[in-house]
């Protein structure tokens, strides 16, 4: 192993230096042990206070030997006699507009290395968003190849046996259906593990189904409306974002078909149904006006409890993400730590987690198909289709239907207008579309851009996951939300009386075969009022 230190002049505010490794693999992970000297430290701060680049030091344990090479390194910066021994070092400069503004020296103690780790790769994230690299390299070190294939296989017997065995005609071809898709979930894994693209678009495409054209050629016209409008604005930073914005989306987008927005009578008719099937949720005494994390559990224990959800938990996640969510196969809907909200959002999400998400899974199981708790096949455009309108029912006045930036990142990706995009010119849309939305909520501009890059970069991440962000191939997955609500205020226009049916489990009121599994087996409403 060797280290060099490359000098390139005499003016540190005008110069980079960089301590490379050679002839060793560098890996980053939970497990590398972060050793920091005051030399490295001082290091660090140098360029902390000249605010001229950012500059991380990750020192690597040997792993094969179990063991740290010695090493002296000093900086010629440094005081001498300081001196610094047993760490490996690897600095890596950024570019010389980084300028964020880190307290090096708390990464002294071994206490602080999974810090470390989210510095870095909060210095990647800032670095790929500022265009210094074109796409992101996503990684997924929890894929398991050896249990995707076990899994495979015990997939493929359970299905042999299911269609040797079961004597119902429609049940063994409801499974049939689902095990096909979950066949295809774990090759799409695999796909993922080993970058074959080409595989990971295909099975998400068999799983999840491509964008609707209609629904994208929808929703740039409902941009370019709000474009338009935008740019007679008095505000200088909207009308340039608008313009901005309209310049970057597709302009050869022609007629759609997928149906008007429902009228206040819908709406209505859609919001008492949701109250009588999940009025005593939403009617718990409430009284204060905003929760905390603590609690939210408490309420939604609460909502469980009324539901007779045993074996159901509530857990406040200390992990970093941000939105509430329902684990279906562990049986836990996850609170973030930081999270706060108002009752009347509360209430909504009341309804949306427990009283469809949950409520269809246990309804599911208790009903003469089992398979509707863990849901039919391609289930999650009808159970967010579900959700999503009866949260619009209970919201304010409804001005789009749900999951537009989702779809439209996807739709991008696929190319739907002809031209194919990668992670880096999603990204870009995403990122004026989300500033334009924070703008005209009224943020000044940085906090605007702040949470536009946050909100930009996320989704775009969603979007491409399980691939190398190249243009074309992408996880569809998410289509499911702009268009299950779609088709989801689509049936209940044109069969009402479906609505009364939408708790029974996990089922798509759009498919059609959903429908026939359930007609044939004699699943109605009324199931849902014996149990």
């Amino acid at each position: 192993m060797r280290f060099e230190l490359i000098d390139f002049g005499t003016d540190f505010l005008r110069q980079l230096w960089y301590v490379a490794i050679a002839n060793m693999s560098v890996f980053v992970s939970e497990k590398v042990h972060f050793f920091y000297t005051q030399n490295l430290c001082r290091f660090f701060e140098f360029f902390f206070t000249n605010e001229f680049c950012f500059v991380i030091c990750v020192v690597v344990a040997d792993f094969a030997l179990g063991r740290t090479d010695q090493m002296q390194f000093v900086p010629p910066f440094c005081p001498e006699g300081d001196g610094s021994s047993g760490t490996k070092a690897f600095i890596v400069g950024m570019g010389e507009n980084e300028k964020h503004f880190l307290c090096f020296h708390k990464i002294l103690s071994i206490t602080y290395r999974i810090k470390a780790l989210l510095i870095l790769k909060r210095i990647l994230y800032k670095w790929e968003i500022k265009g210094e690299i074109e796409n992101p390299l996503l990684d997924y070190p929890k894929i398991d190849a050896i249990r995707l294939d076990t899994q495979e296989k015990e997939l493929l017997l359970l299905k042999e046996d299911v269609l040797a065995q079961e004597q119902n005609s429609v049940v063994k071809q409801a499974y049939r259906w689902r095990l096909n898709e979950k066949i295809a979930e774990v090759r799409l894994l695999r796909a993922a593990h080993t970058g074959d693209t080409r595989r990971f678009r295909k099975y998400s495409e068999f799983v999840y189904g491509k964008p609707s054209s209609d629904i994208f050629a929808y929703t740039v016209q409902a941009l370019k409306q709000v474009c338009e409008e935008a740019s007679c604005s008095d505000d200088e930073h909207v009308r340039k974002t608008a313009e901005e914005l309209s310049a970057l989306i597709p302009a050869n987008l022609t007629g759609y078909s997928i149906g008007e927005l429902p009228n206040q009578e819908t709406i209505d008719m859609v919001r008492d149904a949701t109250l009588k099937t999940a009025g005593d949720l939403v009617s718990l005494p409430i009284s204060q006006e905003e929760f905390d994390a603590e609690a939210i559990k408490a309420v939604f224990d609460q909502a469980l409890s009324t539901l007779h959800g045993e074996g159901w938990n509530v857990v406040v996640d200390t992990s970093s993400k941000s939105a509430i969510s329902v684990d279906q196969e562990n049986q836990t809907v996850k609170v973030p730590e930081a999270r706060r909200l108002p009752f009347a959002k509360l209430r909504i999400l009341i309804v949306h987690e427990i009283g469809t998400h949950v409520a269809r899974r246990i309804n599911g199981e208790r009903s003469k198909l089992k398979l509707l708790g863990l849901g039919l096949d391609r289930y999650e455009r009808g159970d967010e289709g579900v959700a999503t309108m009866r949260e619009q029912s209970l919201g304010d006045k409804m001005e789009d239907f749900a999951g537009l930036e989702a779809h439209l990142a996807i739709s991008l990706a696929y190319g739907l207008d002809g031209m194919e995009r990668d992670f880096r010119k999603v990204y870009e849309i995403l990122e004026k579309q989300f500033l334009l939305q924070e703008l005209l909520s009224g943020k000044d501009y940085q906090s605007a851009l702040s949470t536009a890059q946050t909100s930009a970069w996320n989704r775009t991440v969603r979007t491409f996951r399980g691939t190398n962000c190249v243009a074309g191939a992408c996880f569809t997955k998410d289509i499911a939300y702009r268009e299950g609500n779609i088709a989801t205020w689509n049936v209940v226009r044109e069969n009402p009386d479906e609505m009364f049916r939408l708790n029974v489990g996990k089922y798509d009121p759009s498919n059609n075969r959903h429908l026939w599994i359930l007609d044939q087996l004699g699943i109605s409403d009324e199931d849902i009022e014996s149990d």
